[in-house]
């Protein structure tokens, strides 16, 4: 599996612990070049040469949390409820925090995100995630573009192989000059830090 990412005894590996950002970084960079994608698969426990759509991959496995959540992100702000996506991610952030809060800045391990955009007489624009993994140190908010990130990111089209590829960040500029209103735009979020380590199924 790789020297730098350390597995839990076997009798431990079942267990919703949810990782750090080191850890999550680390499990990213690992997968690298391997799963394949479809959209709707991926949890906190998809073999490492798994299906996963972005979030599946992202949030689920790099994080290790359960996807299926009944009872999380309810509210009359929700796009979607009971379940881990983009915009169940990005809408508890900015409401309960009952996983995830904001970031100003990226970090290692946070979640560089778009929410997927419902307008009247089309399909949906399905969201994306990546989690970052690299971070210059001179990163400005005021001028900074999200190229200059390292990214680990899980993409389609359905039956992409590998799914799993380590790239930058300029998915997320080009989605933001085409979608430039705020609630549209990529965000970041982190997984909330008294969580990392604890057990949360």
């Amino acid at each position: 599996m790789g020297s730098h990412l350390s597995m839990p005894p076997s009798s431990k590996r079942n267990m919703l612990t949810i990782n750090d950002a080191i850890a999550a970084v680390q499990w990213a960079k690992l997968s690298a070049n391997g799963g394949t994608y479809m959209l709707g698969t991926g949890d906190y426990n998809t073999p490492i040469d798994g299906q996963y759509d972005c979030a599946g991959f992202a949030i689920n496995r790099c994080w290790h949390i359960k996807r299926h959540r009944p009872e999380f992100n309810r509210g009359p702000w929700a796009t979607i409820e009971d379940d881990i996506n983009c915009n169940s991610a990005i809408e508890d952030a900015h409401h309960k925090q009952e996983l995830f809060e904001p970031l100003t800045r990226p970090e290692l391990g946070a979640l560089l995100l778009y929410p997927t955009i419902y307008l009247k007489g089309h399909p949906p624009f399905i969201g994306h995630v990546g989690i970052v993994t690299a971070v210059p140190a001179e990163w400005d908010p005021t001028v900074s573009r999200w190229a200059e990130l390292g990214i680990v990111q899980c993409h389609g089209p359905n039956g992409r192989k590998p799914g799993i590829v380590a790239t930058d960040g300029s998915v997320w500029d080009h989605h933001d000059s085409l979608w430039p209103k705020p609630e549209h735009r990529s965000q970041l979020v982190i997984v909330k830090r008294n969580l990392w380590g604890t057990e949360n199924g």
